[in-house]
């Protein structure tokens, strides 16, 4: 018998404990509770802007590095380009043109270091440095 009572008592107490968790809020509660979950979004939101703009950020850095050596690598092909096309010449002429090539070379470079130094003062990655 005290099982049973137990088991009906155990029963109230359950229906007693749901029944208050579909009470209604005091309005001053209530009030003070949306106030606190906009801050928490409005924090949250903050947070995520701020980790967008690093990432924004540090993506530019990698296109800027990354354009930085595509032009390095086109530099340099043109270069070689260049001296294996002077192979054909011989004596004056072709270390003539093998110094042409070389002016040629340190002019592209002196341009594409211009050209990312201007992308990086401006406050933007620099495009594709193009031939």
């Amino acid at each position: 018998m005290n099982t049973r009572m137990l088991a009906v008592l155990l029963t109230a107490t359950s229906f007693a404990t749901l029944a208050a968790c579909n009470k209604a809020e005091a309005p001053a509660e209530t009030a003070a509770d949306v106030a606190e979950a906009r801050s928490d979004a409005a924090e949250n939101v903050a947070e995520e802007r701020k980790d967008a703009a690093n990432v924004i950020g540090s993506a530019a850095a990698d296109i800027t590095s990354a354009n930085r050596d595509i032009g390095e690598a086109r530099i340099e092909g043109d270069h070689k380009i260049a001296v294996e096309k002077c192979e054909s010449l011989g004596g004056e002429a072709q270390k003539a043109c093998k110094d042409s090539a070389d002016a040629a070379m340190e002019s592209a470079k002196d341009s594409l270091k211009a050209q990312m130094t201007a992308g990086a003062t401006s406050g933007t990655a620099a495009t594709t440095p193009t031939r």
